[in-house]
């Protein structure tokens, strides 16, 4: 069983995760029914540079999972506080095979943690279509679904 060891760091740590994230971004548009073309046009430095505003205001931070090991990062959560102070869970991703090691459960517990400590007054995330199987990990930590979101896609009508 591999031995992992938790960091964290904050927006100067952001590309740390950049292969992490591709790989995350690859995952979701193999899930997205109608918005791959979408997801296929997003770069690690658009993301990087919509994290960093949202976090001007308030704060970020990018917790770590590292094999021992190996020394590889298998694993990140991005988590960020805005001007509002409303903390939400921007990203995370875990290597196929480090899942069901509860790495998940403890990036989530500590960026909770932090939300807590900050005090974020409201917590969130967002889970694209086709995702839906996380619910059961969110729901662990008190998260629902509350509004769907539907969005136009091509700005035209179909038959």
């Amino acid at each position: 069983m591999a031995k992992i060891e938790y960091s964290h760091t904050d927006e100067q740590g952001l590309d740390l995760v950049a292969g992490l994230w591709q790989k995350q971004l690859e995952y979701h548009k193999a899930l997205s029914q109608h918005f791959s073309g979408r997801l296929g046009s997003m770069t690690f430095d658009l993301r990087k540079k919509g994290l960093l505003e949202k976090s001007r205001e308030g704060a970020i931070r990018i917790d770590l999972a590292r094999d021992t090991d190996t020394g590889e990062l298998v694993g990140y959560c991005i988590s960020t506080i805005n001007g509002d102070r409303q903390g939400e869970i921007e990203s995370i991703y875990i290597e196929p095979d480090y899942r069901g090691l509860d790495i998940g459960d403890n990036l989530m517990k500590k960026a909770l943690h932090w939300m807590d400590e900050y005090p974020a007054t409201r917590k969130v995330l967002a889970v694209g279509a086709g995702n839906e199987e996380v619910f059961a990990f969110y729901s662990r930590y008190n998260f629902y679904p509350r509004t769907t979101i539907l969005e136009q896609i091509d700005g035209g009508e179909r038959d």
